[in-house]
């Protein structure tokens, strides 16, 4: 999951956020207007959590909590480096100039998934 999220910043995927493309940043800023949108947006993310639960236990043979836990947090980290990353790109700051910043906030996001959170530094 860490690999495939720092691919996707470092070619600009919209689905990490750091893009910066004015027909994606008008779709971004269409999404976050639109309540309607917004719900789906919610949905999309719960259809994930869902699918990742089950793809957990398919490929790991973990318990079906451990699988939804796990998929909640992967994709509530996905969706905060993605919805930061478009915040700061909707207040101006170039993708170029996030790029850095980005992988260095996704590093340290995965670490803690990897890690726990028992050292919060």
């Amino acid at each position: 999951m860490r690999e495939h999220f720092l691919r996707g910043l470092r070619e600009r995927d919209p689905i990490t956020g750091l893009n910066d493309h004015p027909q994606v940043r008008r779709v971004h800023r269409m999404i976050l207007d639109a309540p309607s949108l917004v719900a789906r947006m919610e949905r999309f993310k719960a259809g994930a959590e869902r699918a990742l639960t089950q793809a957990l236990r398919e490929t790991a043979d973990i318990p079906e909590l451990t699988a939804r836990l796990a998929a909640v947090q992967i994709v509530a980290v996905h969706w905060a480096l993605a919805q930061d990353n478009a915040e700061r790109l909707a207040h101006g700051e170039p993708a170029d100039e996030r790029y850095a910043g980005a992988v260095a906030d996704a590093e340290h996001a995965f670490a803690l998934l990897e890690n726990g959170l028992r050292h919060l530094t």
